[in-house]
């Protein structure tokens, strides 16, 4: 994974991100909903996470979807509490990437699953309802 330049950064932090089609939520605002979210499945904290378009590399709509399935798969296999998500581009320039909002999932796996499917970042979201980008480092 190269380095994120700052345009690439910035999109992350202007997404529009949301949850089971109702919920939105953005990087570094305060989200009663997600709050609410949090409370309703007794949850501390929760992660945004997407296996579309590995490094910002757009793929076909077929990859995609086998790469979100088996994410989906493998979040079922951990037992991971998770509603449906996906991250949007407000500008419309980007197509929507389907992922999950998972509950209370360690760090350490969300973040090793995030590299497992070549994505740039997650959203981590603590009990403060505030979205933060988390950048993924590559593997060593």
């Amino acid at each position: 994974m190269a380095e994120m330049n700052h345009e690439l950064l910035q999109a992350y932090v202007d997404a529009l991100y949301r949850v089971d089609g109702t919920t939105d939520f953005k990087v570094g605002e305060y989200s009663e909903e997600l709050a609410r979210l949090h409370a309703a499945h007794q949850a501390q904290h929760s992660h945004f996470i997407t296996a579309f378009n590995p490094a910002s590399k757009r793929l076909s709509a077929e990859e995609n979807a086998n790469r979100h399935a088996e994410l989906g798969q493998k979040l079922d296999a951990l037992k991971a509490v998770r509603l449906p998500a996906a991250g949007l581009d407000p500008e419309g320039q980007w197509p929507p990437e389907p992922g999950y909002l998972v509950f209370d999932m360690a760090d350490d796996d969300v973040l090793a699953l995030g590299r497992e499917y070549g994505q740039n970042a997650v959203v981590a979201i603590g009990t403060d309802a505030v979205p933060r980008l988390v950048v993924l480092e590559k593997p060593v």
